[in-house]
């Protein structure tokens, strides 16, 4: 069973325990976490789907209930016009989100409460009807209005809100903010346990602030979240996915964006279907099984944004960067940082040693025998493979020079005393150490 509704409606029926609100620093382990825990949820949104309807249309809306222009003279400081292009979408269309303008506070009880669910909801709404009605009035734009074509609702807004945040459910793991910014030097490697990737920058809707203020997040990574943060603690074969997701508040103003949800979905997706079609339970899944499927079906595990999915070695690529023989390299831009697989740069020794050690016991002979140079050449990646897997040095160079450029697809020069490249290795690593066939648990710890 799978908990697809933003606010974790089935699972709190079925006695799911959760987390709301922003935890302590204590709590959390979250340098950026207050120290004092705060009950304090993020805002909603009703958006508006606006339509430009041309210059000499009039299609002011009448006056909404509870009218209050003060709520919105914060507009006369901003550029209209490019407020809404930000918000542009086809057919002369405009998305409608202003923040702090028609942003709604809201605690948990707005949404677990039926009755006080459908009040706040009402007047959530209006705020909305409110802007656009302002947009019309005040700022001149009564040829923009509410598009009629797009929802069946009677006031033409959507449907349901835009949720960024109500409780979290406690997972088999929680993903904190270390495990975004720094995911290769924790104890726990839970990007080994990949079922989807995010890039979101975090937004953080909260009036009033009080004493909660918007967290400077800095470069914010592409990250990849892991799959013990969608199965629920202690529940057989139950999934969670939207604002349920067992993250931390932190987090969770990153992984609520439906860019971040789509990729977990078919994550989840995949974790179900390898419970029913091998009739077991979330308690015995084998993540690589599952991590092959999504890669079969051209998902991502690991966010490198250099290497694309119709790259030749793609899977390969992703097959070894989830197992952290090689890690992606954050290159910080403004607000967001960039992961990147590098494959043109060449391998370092000091980078693979640790993992190669911790994946195959025998490592430490080779390396004690070879002592390999600071950069690692092909003929130590061909030494190492030989030594692992028995093969006869001769016979496997050949090979390996035969097929280099028409079976492995790679197209510089085959050369023993070249330093070799990221690509070569994930290459020649996932065909002949096949370091990705090594079972991890859902805190990316080997399995032996």
């Amino acid at each position: 069973m799978v908990d697809g509704t933003e606010t974790g409606d089935v699972a709190a029926k079925l006695g799911v325990p959760f987390d709301v609100g922003f935890e302590s620093e204590a709590q959390s382990g979250e340098k950026w976490a207050p120290k004092t825990a705060l009950s304090i949820i993020q805002n909603m949104t009703w958006i508006a789907i606006l339509r430009d309807y041309g210059r000499a249309a009039d299609r002011t809306i009448a006056k909404p209930e509870g009218y209050d222009e003060s709520l919105y003279t914060s507009l006369q400081s901003k550029n209209i016009k490019q407020t809404l292009e930000s918000g542009r979408l086809p057919n002369d269309k405009f998305m409608l989100k202003v923040k702090g303008v028609n942003d709604y506070p809201v605690t948990i009880a707005d949404f677990i409460n039926p009755a006080q669910q459908e009040a706040t909801y009402k007047k959530a709404r209006l705020k909305t009807l409110g802007l656009v009605y302002y947009l019309q009035t005040k700022l001149g734009l009564k040829n923009i209005s509410l598009d009629n074509l797009e929802f069946t609702t009677t006031d033409n807004l959507p449907y349901i809100p835009y949720i960024r945040e109500v409780r979290r459910a406690k997972g088999v793991v929680r993903m904190v903010l270390d495990d975004i910014y720094t995911p290769y030097s924790r104890s726990s490697k839970l990007y080994r346990t990949s079922i989807g990737v995010g890039d979101a920058s975090p937004g953080q809707h909260l009036l009033p602030l009080g004493n909660a203020p918007e967290t400077n997040y800095g470069a914010f990574p592409a990250y990849s979240v892991p799959a013990g943060a969608v199965i629920v603690k202690d529940f057989d074969n139950f999934l969670v996915a939207e604002k349920a997701l067992s993250v931390t508040h932190l987090v969770n103003a990153s992984t609520m964006y439906p860019s971040v949800q789509m990729t977990i979905g078919q994550g989840i997706g995949c974790i179900a279907a390898y419970c029913t079609f091998f009739k077991t339970t979330t308690k015995n899944i084998k993540l690589r099984l599952i991590q092959n499927e999504i890669l079969t079906y051209h998902g991502y595990l690991m966010p490198f944004i250099d290497v694309k999915q119709n790259d030749p070695q793609f899977t390969a690529i992703q097959k070894i960067g989830v197992t952290g023989l090689l890690q992606g390299v954050q290159k910080p831009n403004g607000g967001s940082a960039p992961v990147f697989f590098q494959p043109d740069s060449v391998v370092k020794t000091a980078e693979i040693k640790p993992v190669l050690s911790e994946i195959y016991t025998r490592s430490f002979l080779w390396f004690n025998k070879t002592k390999p140079a600071a950069l690692f050449t092909i003929g130590n990646m061909l030494s190492f493979i030989e030594e692992l897997n028995l093969r006869d040095a001769k016979t496997f160079q050949l090979q390996i020079q035969n097929d280099w450029k028409t079976k492995l697809h790679l197209s510089s020069a085959f050369d023993l005393n070249r330093p070799i490249t990221r690509r070569q290795f994930a290459v020649l690593a996932d065909v002949y150490l096949k370091p990705f066939d090594r079972s991890v648990d859902l805190k990316g710890k080997l399995i032996y």
